[in-house]
């Protein structure tokens, strides 16, 4: 007969410090991919923003 303490996980369960140090890496690559998606898409009318703004001085 097995027996489970009340307020503990099963057996399995225990060990789950690697899954969520894979699931932070992946929302960290996630972010990266958004940041890089964003400049490129948005790089080049911020530079012409920045540029008319440096060249009304």
């Amino acid at each position: 007969m097995r027996r489970r303490a009340v307020g503990f996980p099963p057996v399995a369960f225990v060990n789950e410090e690697g899954q969520a140090l894979a699931e932070y890496a992946m929302i960290l690559l996630f972010v990266a991919v958004a940041c890089v998606a964003v400049v490129s898409l948005l790089g080049a009318p911020i530079v012409g923003f920045y540029n008319g703004f440096n060249g009304s001085f």
